[in-house]
């Protein structure tokens, strides 16, 4: 498949990782060792999606997108919190009644859901997010099958 070629910018430190993936034969390709990384991380949301439309239920889905409208994950650490976000909505805002779901079992559920879960739930809902920014309003499953 043909290449697009981009400028990016990369922090010291994920060039340095990008780098220390590159094909030492092809003389430390960085452009084939992001799109490699990149097509892992891929796969690795994919296969968190999956199991996210194995556990939650439609509405449980809408109440987290709803929650996360606006949370910023800029760090690492923070998608490990998701279940904190969660817990402060229903508690302050009483989502699960404008949802219709059980509060505390979706808590607990969050609380079960591992890192790379949770990177797919983050990555889906900031998907989902942009597209209604720009006009743009697929349902909340459709974004967690694409």
């Amino acid at each position: 498949m043909p290449s697009k070629k981009l400028s990016i910018s990369l922090y010291p430190r994920a060039e340095a990782f990008a780098r220390a993936r590159g094909d030492r034969t092809a003389g430390d390709n960085v452009s084939g060792a992001v799109n490699k990384v990149l097509e892992r991380y891929e796969a690795i949301l994919e296969r968190g999606r999956s199991h996210l439309l194995e556990v939650l239920s439609e509405n449980e889905i809408s109440l987290i997108f709803d929650v996360l409208n606006g949370v910023m994950f800029a760090d690492t650490i923070s998608i490990q919190l998701v279940w904190h976000e969660i817990a402060d909505g229903i508690k302050l805002d009483e989502l699960d009644k404008k949802w219709n779901i059980d509060g505390k079992a979706l808590v607990e559920k969050m609380q079960t859901l591992d890192y790379a879960t949770n990177a797919a739930l983050v990555d889906a809902s900031e998907r989902w997010w942009n597209f209604v920014a720009s006009g743009n309003q697929p349902g909340w499953l459709d974004t967690l099958k694409r």
